[in-house]
């Protein structure tokens, strides 16, 4: 008689309905799909505006356009950096990844020619045609050396990151 009233029992059926549930979990993503659709009617059923002192600057064909090719040279977005600030802007959030180092070719052979002319400066072979040649190339060293420019434009600026997944080791102890 008493295995007949477990059958029956509130706690009979409580483990059945969690049974269930992990089973649907471990065979589908049911709980994962209906969380996401819930999440969507609610994020669109609302009715909250953004606010009008956010603006988001995109990158269009217009843009494209206007200012050329992507990816633009990094003096190009240190430029507009620094526009956003004069504009007052509390703080730049980039979505641009500057993962790596941009080297213009010419910059390479401007760095030597320099250091060419600075050691004909300190050996005392310096003239009137070196000394205007030594400023036209630290021009050059300048206007092709983009990320100092960005570096230099020393405003608030969140710029992305990559984030790599490490997998954890986990250890376990046996007692």
């Amino acid at each position: 008689m008493k295995a007949a009233a477990f059958w029956r029992s509130d706690a009979f059926a409580g483990l059945a309905i969690l049974v269930l549930a992990v089973v649907v979990q471990l065979s589908t993503d049911f709980i994962g799909t209906l969380e996401r659709r819930f999440y969507d009617l609610a994020s669109t059923s609302t009715a909250h505006l953004p606010s009008p002192r956010i603006a988001i600057i995109g990158i269009d064909d217009q843009s494209i356009a206007h200012i050329g090719h992507w990816p633009w040279p990094r003096d190009v977005h240190a430029r507009l950096i620094d526009q956003l600030t004069a504009a007052k802007a509390k703080t730049v959030v980039y979505t641009t990844l500057f993962s790596e180092a941009q080297q213009d070719p010419g910059l390479a052979f401007i760095r030597k020619i320099k250091e060419v002319l600075d050691n004909s400066a300190a050996a005392g072979n310096a003239s009137a045609d070196q000394a205007a040649l030594n400023a036209l190339v630290a021009q050059a060293q300048t206007a092709l050396d983009t990320d100092t420019v960005l570096a230099a434009s020393n405003r608030p600026v969140a710029l992305a990151r990559v984030f790599e997944e490490v997998a954890a080791a986990v250890a376990y102890r046996t007692w």
